[in-house]
């Protein structure tokens, strides 16, 4: 007979059996385990010293941890759940080589909120996001790669949330699709961003963990967070929550008619900023940089705008080159297609889609394109259509066109297309950035733009067993502009985003110098 106790309040009780090898050891006043299905004590060792390390960073940053252990449980299927003081993690995923500092920081996040302080569901589910932006973002930020995974979760609304997949945060219950995460996970994580860049670092930390302290083993909502943060920081923050938590949609931007004047003392700038949306307006604290001739940093400030069109005027020390409204993705916003590169999940977000076979291939390998074709169908939730190239006399300009195949008679209109890139494609091979890959043993993706609102992509291998492999592939690749991947499985060897170069929120500045 075994007993356990837990004195904590609980909103369910879980059981997990099993045969497991245990491994334990202190991470301070918590023990850390670790049960496997198989030994495995070198794999254990770094998921219990991860732990220490985790448990730790979130005990200073939010508070005490609220359970006297944390598990690491290898489930027999694939799975990522969290529950109080354990996650349950699949067997392929603990062995990922990326897992123990993305998804596992994650779960032991979880302990504080949505394990800790529970989740009010009636008014929207917070903790997924705040979960998302203390851990998955915090871990970027620390690496200096908070502005690239900024702009990755902006890109993710703007091409997933199209208006009838939209829906305002106190909605949100749990992910089911592409679009719900795009919300529920990373719009509410750019919420929180948003005020801890309005109320700094120590007065957002500090209602944190006030929220932490006063909820601990309670339900508490979004408007509990808007209680907290009034009473530490003194500021009524209703407007700020009524206009990110319950209300639809997101602003879009967009800069125009700069004018510089040369003064006694410095230059002054003016520019008008306009809200392009069509609903009402948003009340916005916009970010500003500057960029001064002969000065290494740029010049920096916030203006608030609470119109749909403003007149701002700034003054700067030096002589401006160039201004930009939001260069770092700090704001909750939609992205215009010039800000972001073409990425796979334009393609997966897009509501049309037509595939396109190539009508010459060898038979197994147009069965193999045929069959990717319809699961891509199927698991995206478009419309579309699945094509012989004989059967077009043009590629339709209206939808997303998926190209697959050498073989594929409308091949090299994508190689045109990406040849500004630093990307050729003949017969035999690709050169992607000076190195050359063989036809012969690679699989290769790469996405363009046709249209300013839809994606053209290009899937070419040889190998049936690698085509029906990137289906299930794909998709856990979505914000990348192109792949490479080798082998049956098939294997990722290279990916990457093309570069941004026309940003329509970046202005070239000049003046009369008479």
């Amino acid at each position: 007979q075994v007993r356990w106790e837990s004195p904590e309040p609980q909103e369910e009780i879980y059981m997990v059996a099993g045969r497991f090898k245990e491994y334990s050891q202190k991470a301070g006043k918590v023990v850390a385990y670790a049960f496997l299905q198989n030994p495995d004590e070198k794999l254990a060792k770094r998921y219990l010293d991860t732990t220490g390390k985790y448990l730790q960073r979130y005990s200073k940053l939010i508070g005490s941890y609220p359970y006297k252990k944390f598990a690491l449980v290898e489930n027999f299927w694939e799975t990522g759940y969290g529950m109080p003081s354990f996650t349950l993690l699949g067997p392929t995923v603990i062995r990922l080589p990326f897992i123990i500092h993305t998804s596992y920081p994650h779960e032991i996040l979880h302990n504080w909120w949505g394990n800790g302080v529970y989740v009010d569901y009636k008014t929207g589910n917070w903790c997924e996001g705040l979960t998302a932006y203390l851990a998955d973002y915090l871990n970027q930020e620390k690496d200096g790669k908070g502005a690239e995974y900024r702009r990755t979760t902006l890109q993710k609304y703007t091409d997933f949330v199209s208006q009838g997949k939209d829906f305002p945060l106190s909605a949100f219950r749990s992910r089911r699709s592409a679009a719900t995460e795009a919300v529920g996970y990373g719009k509410a994580m750019m919420v929180f961003h948003m005020l801890r860049r309005q109320l700094g670092d120590e007065l957002f930390f500090k209602a944190l963990r006030h929220f932490y302290r006063t909820n601990l083993f309670k339900r508490a909502s979004y408007h509990d967070l808007e209680v907290t943060f009034k009473s530490v920081t003194g500021q009524n923050m209703s407007s700020f929550f009524t206009q990110w938590i319950d209300r639809t949609g997101a602003p879009s931007l967009a800069v125009s008619s700069p004018d510089v004047e040369h003064l006694k003392q410095g230059y002054k700038i003016r520019f008008t900023v306009s809200q392009t949306q069509t609903a009402p307006v948003y009340y916005l604290r916009l970010p500003v940089t500057v960029a001064m001739d002969g000065q290494d940093e740029p010049w920096t400030t916030w203006l608030d705008m609470k119109e749909k069109q403003y007149v701002f005027t700034i003054q700067v020390p030096d002589r401006p080159v160039q201004i930009n409204i939001d260069p770092d993705f700090d704001l909750f916003r939609k992205l215009d297609r010039r800000e972001i590169p073409p990425a796979l999940s334009q393609a997966f977000g897009a509501e049309l889609a037509m595939f396109v076979l190539p009508s010459s291939a060898p038979e197994k390998v147009l069965t193999a394109y045929r069959q990717t074709a319809q699961r891509l169908l199927g698991s995206g939730g478009e419309q579309g259509a699945i094509q012989l190239d004989s059967e077009l006399s043009n590629l339709p300009q209206d939808r997303t066109v998926w190209i697959f195949g050498w073989e594929n008679g409308f091949r090299k209109e994508l190689a045109e297309k990406i040849e500004k890139y630093n990307v050729t494609v003949n017969d035999t091979s690709v050169v992607l950035d000076g190195m050359k890959f063989s036809k012969a043993d690679h699989a290769f993706i790469f996405t363009a733009r046709q249209q300013l609102n839809h994606a053209i992509l290009w899937v070419g291998s040889d190998n049936p067993s690698a085509i029906l492999g990137l289906s299930q592939k794909l998709p856990h690749y979505s914000k990348y502009s192109y792949l490479i991947f080798k082998g049956d499985e098939p294997v990722n060897i290279q990916k990457g985003q093309w570069p941004v170069v026309n940003s329509p929120l970046s202005m070239r500045l000049s003046f009369d110098r008479s």
